[in-house]
């Protein structure tokens, strides 16, 4: 209505954008942050929704252009470093997205995603103590945020902090009961401390919750043969095999499994489909 009545409103045609852009239109709602640009090219909160939309669209090096005009027409604003840290960081540019990240820092020291994007680039860089301490800083900050606890779970893991990862992962849990592959994640904690009570109790819940992962009923199959519950274990195995028949591990522990078994045959039939797999990649031999 507004843009009817006076279409020459650069504001109007931004605040046209800014709805396009939350319904997900992004080609359209670029275009009327263009709109807007063009009628006035001081409106800096434009060029800084014009650059988010590309920056959702993948269109890195736009997005570029557009934030980096936003910043000089008003240093201060946060959302427009926050973007730029996440266009360097999709390109891998680290240092640059660590600049732009601890400038968010310093004009809003309590912005959650800041020190959690920041970890990020430390996690990726296989700095973990850092990024340990960022997301420490995410979750006081913004305790709701599943994320932050699910990449804290796993930088704790990275620093084998097991009972730290235990208790952020059930976070997440509590935040969202059915959340990606946290049940396993728990489970391979569970194992690596040797408590397979509780390994295969989650082990259990993800093949509920994702049937198709194979990483889990493998785990689970090699659980059952570690406590010679050979039933079990084949079982998982062979469910592994069916989610994948280019499994050559599972193959190997079934070859395994037959051969305390005494089942020879099966054994050798089995460390044979194995080696195959590992040697060619490709299907084994019928």
């Amino acid at each position: 209505k507004e843009i009817t009545i006076n279409p020459s409103d650069a504001l109007a045609w931004y605040n046209l954008g800014q709805i396009l852009y939350w319904q997900g239109e992004y080609e359209k709602a670029m275009e009327n942050f263009e709109k807007a640009i063009d009628l006035n090219p001081d409106l800096e909160r434009a060029y800084t929704s014009l650059g988010m939309s590309y920056f959702k669209l993948h269109r890195w090096d736009k997005a570029l252009e557009s934030l980096q005009k936003a910043v000089t027409q008003n240093p201060k604003h946060v959302d427009s470093h926050l973007y730029l840290g996440r266009v360097h960081l999709e390109q891998k540019n680290y240092e640059k997205a660590e600049e732009e990240f601890q400038t968010v820092i310093e004009l809003e020291p309590k912005n959650s995603y800041a020190h959690a994007y920041l970890a990020n680039i430390y996690m990726e860089q296989g700095e973990y103590p850092k990024a340990e301490a960022e997301l420490e800083k995410a979750v006081k900050i913004k305790p709701d945020e599943l994320f932050f606890h699910y990449n804290l779970a796993h930088t704790y893991v990275q620093l084998q902090k097991y009972t730290q990862a235990i208790e952020e992962f059930q976070e997440v849990l509590k935040l969202k009961p059915v959340f990606q592959d946290t049940y396993f994640h728990l489970g391979s904690i569970y194992y690596k401390q040797g408590k397979n009570e509780q390994a295969i109790e989650c082990y259990e819940k993800e093949t509920q919750h994702h049937p198709d992962n194979p990483d889990a009923y493998f785990n689970l199959g090699l659980i059952y043969f570690e406590e010679k519950k050979y039933d079990l274990a084949e079982q998982n195995l062979r469910k592994v095999i069916q989610i994948n028949p280019q499994d050559a591990q599972a193959h190997e522990v079934l070859g395994d499994m037959y051969a305390e078994k005494g089942m020879y045959l099966q054994a050798a039939d089995h460390h044979e489909k194995a080696a195959h797999l590992k040697s060619q990649g490709s299907q084994p031999p019928e």
